[in-house]
């Protein structure tokens, strides 16, 4: 199942509940009353958020789509091939579960997708490095170099300007006209890559690391704590998402994304303001989040942040 909640108050308002695979991520779309999620077999499905019911579903018949993606206008997604030889981006309608746009990913399976806020741009990830592409007619506009086969995570700001990508300890920012590096940003040792996502023009990045979420400033290097869980261990492979403007930072995590055999390290959602640092929201699976019926635990797998 999927869930909606209202960022500021933490409010639960909607249960998305799917007889099926499990859902691997969910968009909310530009629309902001419709969201689609992607199971574990590449079904895409779209839903209404006020009634809970789903409208469409998707089957990609080119291959098994495993990563998802929202753009910011006209109520349409991208789903790309991961883990398989397909080199396959779509870019999908869900008004009509029509494909607009078919791109076939010049070096390898496409691991990862991150649109820019203002929609003009996406970029994709796979084995051959970074591809930055135009969304209106899915042209290629220019490959990152340094990064092939080690990206693990993604992220690109407001128009598109800058793009981010990390490698193990590691977060390098480009310029997304001229291919330059700008910055990078060390996380800690261990070799262990941190989520994390670009807020607003790109200027500063979120990154949720081993004590918690902070926000490094590109332009000074100043990095701020923002309020740190009660447990503030890192417990698994954390899920981000941030507002489009920045404020609101979101994020979640659980058993099954650490591929833990039980639930004891515990899943939870958590929305900071990264204005005032504050946790303005935490909920924990087993305290104040709906269960889904027949099973014992509730996982978060992914967060998004509406418009």
């Amino acid at each position: 199942a999927a869930r909606v909640w209202d960022a500021p108050s933490g409010r639960l308002r909607q249960t998305l509940r799917h007889n099926g695979s499990f859902i691997l991520d969910v968009q909310v779309l530009s629309s902001g009353d419709r969201a689609v999620t992607l199971t574990l077999d590449g079904l895409a499905m779209v839903w209404d958020l006020n009634t809970g019911q789903a409208l469409r579903r998707i089957h990609s018949r080119v291959a098994r789509h495993r990563v998802l993606r929202a753009l910011p206008f006209g109520d349409r997604f991208i789903t790309g091939a991961s883990r398989t030889r397909a080199e396959i981006v779509v870019v999908w309608c869900a008004t009509t579960g029509f494909p607009l746009h078919v791109i076939r990913q010049p070096e390898g399976a496409v691991k990862l997708i991150e649109v820019s806020p203002c929609g003009a741009r996406f970029a994709t990830s796979g084995y051959g490095g970074i591809f930055v592409w135009r969304a209106a007619d899915g042209v290629l506009e220019r490959k990152m170099a340094g990064s092939a086969g080690s990206t693990s995570m993604l992220a690109l700001a407001r128009g598109g300007s800058r793009v981010a990508g990390s490698s193990q300890d590691l977060i390098r920012v480009w310029s997304a006209s001229t291919g330059r590096v700008l910055n990078r940003f060390v996380i800690g040792a261990g070799g262990v890559s941190r989520p994390f996502v670009l807020l607003a023009g790109g200027d500063r990045v979120a990154v949720y690391t081993t004590f918690g979420p902070v926000v490094w400033d590109t332009r000074s290097d100043e990095v701020r704590t923002l309020e740190a869980r009660e447990i503030s261990t890192y417990d698994g492979r954390v899920r981000l998402a941030a507002s489009a403007d920045g404020r609101f930072l979101a994020a979640c995590s659980s058993p099954w994304l650490s591929w833990a055999s039980t639930a004891d390290s515990g899943a939870w959602m958590a929305v900071w303001d990264t204005t005032s640092g504050r946790r303005v929201h935490d909920a924990s699976s087993l305290a104040d989040a709906e269960a889904i019926p027949g099973n014992e635990n509730t996982w978060f797998c992914s967060v998004a942040v509406g418009p």
